[in-house]
């Protein structure tokens, strides 16, 4: 008897792999999703096209701050429920840098309104970002050697305001340039620079000269685009996940058929 309800236990013991993907937002107000319903926004579109692609169940961690800054950022890393967190993550998804120059230039709007050869203090700014983002990054690779860090690129949501102004607008478009050559030397880095074009058109943004609206976040077909892109990232990544899955599957379902062969040929011995 004990054995006939071996046999049957063996039949029906199919074993199954639930990999729960884990997302982990970080950064500021882009990420928190400011100015759009909670389901626009890039994150939970994110999430969902990957619960999509991967049927597989996902759990998605917005730990992002309005108004963080990089240096905020490096602050919200040694917060041990945020380190926790990464450890366990598949994905990180980032935007962050925004905030250090907006500040700047709503401090000293009157210079930056202003023609003049040089703005040194952004430079620093840029300077002194591209430093936090590598204190960031590796924080972040130390905890979790195996995540994928998804990295929204820097815009200038004032391009046109700017426009006017062809030297401050190069410094910008410099320190953009530097922060994405700079990300993307990561392994685990993901990062779209043709994002940042993309997010600089009027269409995508919520500056309006017309509306005298400043307010430098994406809006809803802003934060659509940054899903696409970022979901655009993975692909290749999900897709060799996937067929890894599959094949091991294969292996142990060969497996399990070998061993309830055996039993069988046992029973029958009997």
């Amino acid at each position: 008897m004990k054995k006939y309800l071996l046999f049957f236990l063996l039949c029906f013991f199919i074993p199954t792999f639930v990999h729960a993907k884990t997302v982990v937002a970080l950064g500021d107000s882009i990420t928190t999703g400011y100015g759009v319903e909670e389901r626009e926004s890039y994150v939970s579109l994110f999430c969902s096209t990957l619960k999509n692609k991967t049927n597989e169940d996902v759990t998605c961690d917005n730990l992002a701050v309005n108004g963080l800054t990089s240096n905020g950022l490096i602050d919200v890393l040694q917060v041990e429920e945020t380190r926790e967190k990464i450890r366990h993550s598949d994905y990180i998804l980032l935007s962050i840098g925004g905030n250090d120059f907006l500040k700047e230039l709503t401090s000293n709007l009157s210079t930056y309104l202003s023609l003049a050869e040089s703005y040194p203090q952004v430079y620093v700014i840029g300077n002194r970002l591209v430093n936090n983002l590598s204190t960031i990054l590796d924080e972040i690779v130390v905890l979790n050697p195996q995540v994928k860090i998804l990295i929204i690129p820097l815009y200038n949501p004032y391009h046109i305001v700017m426009k006017s102004n062809v030297v401050l607008s190069n410094h910008f478009n410099e320190i953009k340039q530097r922060y994405s050559e700079f990300a993307s030397h990561y392994d685990q880095v993901r990062i779209d620079t043709k994002l940042s074009n993309t997010l600089e058109r009027d269409e995508y943004l919520n500056v309006s000269l017309e509306e005298r609206n400043v307010d430098p976040h994406p809006n809803r077909l802003g934060h659509d685009a940054i899903a696409r892109s970022l979901t655009k990232e993975i692909e290749e990544v999900e897709t060799m996940a996937i067929s890894q899955k599959n094949n091991t599957l294969s292996y142990l379902f060969l497996g399990l058929a070998f061993i309830l062969l055996g039993v069988l040929v046992k029973l029958m011995k009997k």
